[in-house]
């Protein structure tokens, strides 16, 4: 099964939350909430639903909502009141499976009619609730590599027609026609097959969004879309010129991977309410809070590692390393990304 016709991808917006909040009048508000928002996207053609994950809670709340709902089964659920809009999970190659993850994604192209796509990220929070040491980054993204190589091999090994719709309307599976893929790596030992029928649109679209030196290289060796947030035009056409040299050093062909910049906008009546409005946003920024979210990213050095993995900690136990207290934090809120190609 293929799909009729291909999608471009050009602009995406956060999902709403699908949780039921304390001081809802009924406990079915926020998937109302989420559906209505996903259809206006949809008829206002933006043409991707995102949703970023955390996986714990953020004491501090420098990370507003985000992790609050599982990213996948809210989209499965958006899905059944759209038709066109794609739908972007992400998901941590740190803490999760790639056989559990092609599953879910894979079952999420299906239900959706071919308009899944995951956003592979790497952790450096939320080791606790795992029972397992932070991985170092090199070691993280060498997990990752893994990680999406065999996910797509999976997605690739099974024949196009191993599941037939019969004239009953049940499926009929040829377990022939799905096969191993025998995948022995440093992190992962994975047989196959998967045991979901081929998908849709063969794989879900691959988005990836890290900046580090080794997150830029595996964006530009397995990525279809690439996000980042450049400030100044000048940044980005560096990051896309380095990004695709070694795309192309992976024979990968000219032009590939997408970027997705982020765009943010202050919307006002007048030029002079789009100055007061960004005037008040700007006094409201907390520049310690800031630099916590800057030390965290920049995985700032703890007093201790049981201080660290406590998150009550996290707000004042941390070193100042140079790194850590030179940026000044940005606050941006979800926003619309446009595709640089």
């Amino acid at each position: 099964m293929t799909l009729n016709r291909t999608r471009r991808l050009k602009t995406l917006t956060g999902a709403g939350s699908v949780v039921a909040a304390s001081n809802d009048a009924s406990p079915v508000t926020g998937i109302k909430r989420a559906v209505e928002l996903a259809r206006k996207a949809e008829a206002e053609k933006i043409t991707g639903l995102f949703t970023a994950d955390l996986l714990h809670i953020d004491p501090a709340g420098l990370a507003g909502t985000a992790g609050i709902q599982e990213p996948i089964i809210a989209l499965a659920a958006l899905s059944q009141v759209t038709s066109q809009i794609g739908l972007i999970a992400t998901v941590s190659t740190t803490f999760h499976y790639p056989y559990n993850l092609a599953r879910q994604i894979g079952t999420l192209d299906h239900a959706s009619g071919g308009r899944a796509g995951w956003n592979a990220v790497t952790s450096s929070v939320g080791e606790e609730n795992f029972g397992e040491t932070l991985p170092s980054p090199e070691e993280r993204y060498e997990r990752a590599a893994e990680f999406i190589e065999i996910v797509n091999a999976l997605y690739d090994a099974n024949e196009r027609d191993a599941a037939t719709r019969k004239a009953s309307g049940a499926v009929s599976i040829d377990p022939a026609k799905f096969h191993r893929i025998n995948y022995r790596g440093k992190h992962f030992s994975v047989e196959g097959p998967l045991n979901v029928p081929p998908l849709p649109q063969g794989r879900p679209v691959q988005f990836q969004a890290g900046q580090s030196e080794a997150g830029v290289t595996v964006g530009a060796r397995y990525a279809e879309v690439v996000y980042t947030s450049q400030p100044k035009l000048e940044d980005a056409i560096a990051f896309a010129t380095e990004l695709r040299r070694r795309a192309t050093s992976f024979g990968r062909a000219s032009g590939l991977p997408f970027i997705m910049n982020s765009f943010h906008s202050v919307i006002g009546e007048s030029d002079a309410d789009v100055a007061r409005r960004l005037k008040e946003k700007q006094e409201r920024i907390d520049y310690e809070q800031g630099r916590l979210k800057l030390a965290d990213m920049l995985g700032a050095v703890w007093t201790s590692q049981s201080c660290r993995s406590t998150s009550r900690c996290r707000k004042h136990c941390y070193r100042k390393s140079p790194a850590s207290i030179a940026g000044v934090a940005v606050w941006r809120s979800s926003a619309v990304m446009p595709v640089m190609v």
